[in-house]
Parts: C-alpha cells; structure tokens; sequence
C-alpha cells in the first residue's frame, strides 16, 4: 500500500516530469494502473480520486479533453477490465463541469467529450445537464456540422430532447439559407439532413414538420440549386451502412406508410441498397448486416403496400445472417432467462405455445407466443 501511495505521490510530485516523458502524460502512467489487483485499488480509493482531481486541475481545457479521449482509445483497444476510466470520467464530469457548462475546451472538442459519455451509456443526468448547458450557452457558435454532431450525441445518449432537436433543425436551415453550398449540395446532405433524420428516427422525433422541412422540394430548390430533393438522395453517394441504418431506424418504427415525406426518402435509400456489391457488404459491421436482414424481410413483407404494387426488392448479396447465426438462435436460453424462469411466466399468464428460438416468417425471436402471434 505504501509503494502505491508513493507512486501517486509521485504522479503529481518532483518526478512528474519524468513520468510524462516516460509514459506521455502522468495521466496514462495512472491508467496503466488498471493492471493492479482491484483490492489495492480499493484500498488507494482516497488517494486515487485526490491525485485525479489535481491532474485535471493543472490541464488547460483542450488537454484534459485529449486525455480523456486517449484513454477512452486505449479502452477500445485493449477490451479488458478497465476500472479506472469510469472514475477518471466521473470525477472529470463533476470537478470540470464549469469547463463543460462554458464549452471552455472549444465546440468539436466538447462535442468530441459529449459523444465519449454518450458512446459508454453515462446514466449520470446531472453529466448530460452540463452538455445541454453548454449547448445552449454557447449555440450561437455552433456551425452546421457541428450542431448535427451534438444532435447525434444526444441520439447516442438516449436523451430525448424533441425541443433541442427541433431548434438544431431550425438553425441548420437558417445556417444552409445563410451560405453558398451549392458546389458542396451531396457532401451537405450527406453530413447535415440525413444524420439529423437519422437521430430524430432513433429518438422518435421524426413525426415533425421541421425535421420533414429539410427534404422538400422547396428546399432543395432554395439551398441546394436542384428542383427535386429526391433526385438530389439519389445523387448523392450514400454510404450503404448509412443507408442501411436509416431504413432500418424508419421500419422498425412503423412510421413510414403515413408520411409521405419519410416515404420518398426511404424509397430512394432503398435504391442505394440495390447496387450493394459484396465487397460493400463484407464491410458491413455485425450489426448492419442484421439490421439488412430485418429491413430484407420488411420489404418482402410490406414493401408492396408501402411503395406500391410495381415494387419488387431482391437482396443484391448474399445473406449470411442465418447461415452464421449472427442473431444466436441456435443458442440455448441464457442462464438469465433460465434462472427468471420466463418460460413459467409466459405460462402463467395463460400462452399453452410457446416457442423459443425460432424464425417467424423470417423474423428472428427469442420467444414466440402462437396465440397470440407475438414476438418476443
């Protein structure tokens, strides 16, 4: 216990100098910690939170966010029992929260930090408040991009802030009427309306004429130079992933047989999916090749009443999904279920059939209640 004291000590003594040439800041040097037995760490509870908090104290605002981040990256990379970066994070968000709430370490950078908490599924609202302080405190500043930057971090937070995404849209437009993009219309598009639909439909906000706004043909006329805003999506060359994440956002939420707007837009993103090539495919992450899948078998089910009764949609790749059982129905129930008898709850509630693990008209489930004709 007393090496650990004097190593701290020393994180924040005479040798500092030295540990930051060794390990590039005396911040890393604590991180590489996480190796140590999580009861000395315990143990060292005192003096870990003092040593954090005064290293914070002497970074400007710029620096400390960068180490943060640098930490947040190593996380990433080593994918191990990490215990410190949560205390590092917590104690940052409550002892900088004036950094935070001023926006003090400049805009991408308090975006770069907003996304770090959001990305781990923070639960701390008081951490969140201070963002949207400083979003507002400071909004004015926010340039296009980096108003979308904050909308997707609070789609990543879960925080669902219709008001906040409402007023990012309507700045977004003022900002576009503002200034000459029309030599940059696809990268615009590509980087502004379709992220901050992308939000709104992960956060249920779609159903609003204010996000609808930014994809009429007026609009396109005004901003972008170009008589028709779904000609436009069709022009611009939308990542597949993006695409694929935007068609799936709007199925799962039903919200696309009544609104004609959010109609158009996925017609055409659904175009982007037919010229899919394998090897676009193959760099599809995991979860975008389920979510294929799933927007596949929406099509196949409702693509016809959705889009008309000339609409036909043939996957452009192979499906490996079922084949590598990437939706783990091949798997037995988790010790979780097992353990919370689920199976004994479904029967109490009165279902005689149930099954489990099992493709309903394609659709994956972890039970299905026949009765009812229920997934679950």
């Amino acid at each position: 216990m007393e090496a650990m004291n004097d190593a701290l000590d020393d994180l924040v003594g005479d040798h500092r100098h030295e540990i930051r040439k060794k390990n590039g800041s005396c911040m890393r040097a604590l991180d590489g910690l996480n190796g140590l037995p999580n009861d000395i760490l315990k143990d060292a509870d005192e003096k870990l939170n003092e040593v954090i908090t005064q290293l914070f104290s002497e970074m400007a605002p710029s620096r400390s966010v960068r180490e943060v981040r640098d930490l947040v990256r190593i996380d990433r990379q080593q994918k191990k029992n990490r215990p410190l970066l949560n205390r590092i994070l917590n104690i940052y968000q409550r002892n900088q929260r004036a950094d935070i709430e001023s926006v003090a370490m400049g805009i991408s950078d308090f975006n770069a930090l907003f996304r770090v908490y959001a990305e781990r599924g923070w639960k701390g609202m008081d951490c969140y408040n201070s963002f949207i302080k400083g979003f507002g405190e400071q909004f004015d500043k926010f340039e296009v991009e980096q108003l979308i930057d904050f909308a997707v971090g609070l789609e990543r937070a879960g925080l669902n802030q219709k008001d906040i995404v409402n007023t990012i849209s309507e700045r977004v437009q003022e900002l576009q009427k503002q200034n000459e993009i029309k030599g940059l219309k696809h990268v615009q598009l590509k980087s502004s309306a379709l992220p901050l639909l992308q939000a709104a439909l992960n956060l249920d906000l779609q159903d609003d004429d204010i996000i609808r706004a930014l994809f009429t043909d007026e609009y396109a006329k005004e901003v972008y130079d170009t008589d028709s805003m779904k000609d436009l999506l069709g022009e611009t060359q939308v990542y597949k992933k993006d695409a694929v994440e935007l068609l799936h956002a709007a199925f799962a939420r039903g919200a696309v047989l009544e609104d004609d707007s959010l109609k158009m837009i996925t017609g055409v993103m659904v175009d982007h999916v037919r010229s899919m090539t394998e090897r676009d495919y193959e760099r599809l992450a995991m979860p975008q090749k389920k979510k294929l899948y799933l927007v596949n078998k929406y099509l196949q089910l409702n693509g016809k009443k959705v889009f008309g009764d000339e609409f036909e949609f043939t996957m452009p790749v192979e499906d490996i999904v079922v084949q590598n059982d990437l939706f783990r129905q091949q798997k037995e129930e988790s010790p979780f279920a097992r353990r919370n008898e689920f199976r004994g709850v479904f029967e109490d509630m009165g279902y005689s059939d149930i099954q489990t693990k099992e493709y309903v008209e394609g659709i994956p489930n972890a039970y299905y209640l026949s009765e009812e004709k229920t997934l679950v």
